[in-house]
């Protein structure tokens, strides 16, 4: 069996709740990749429960990885008047990143 796992608001992640025999009832959470843009994420849970992107330590097992795409921007553009003079100054605006595009591989959940 593979965990459920939805995007929701273009950047994050819902895993839904799930029971097993070696980690119990695992609750629903939410986890909000946006901070990742342009990383290959690897997802964990430990033997708590308790979900981990954390690549530093030991976890439990290993439920999904992806690619998260790259942040894209928008460009404002702001008039500004100085001395008589019309200048065009660009702000970049960034957008929230888009999992939509990204290609999953989920894990099957241990026994």
């Amino acid at each position: 069996m593979k965990p459920k796992i939805s995007i929701i608001d273009d950047c994050k992640l819902k895993i839904e709740s799930f029971s097993c025999a070696a980690l119990g009832d695992v609750p629903e959470t939410v986890i909000d990749l946006d901070a990742h843009a342009g990383e290959y994420v690897h997802i964990w849970i430990d033997k708590d429960g308790a979900y981990s992107l954390d690549p530093g330590h030991d976890h439990y097992w290993h439920i999904a990885e992806l690619p998260v795409p790259e942040r894209r921007f928008r460009i404002d553009a702001e008039e500004i008047i100085q001395d008589g003079e019309t200048q065009i100054r660009e702000n970049p605006v960034p957008l929230p990143v888009k999992l939509s595009i990204a290609e999953m591989v989920m894990r099957e959940l241990p026994e």
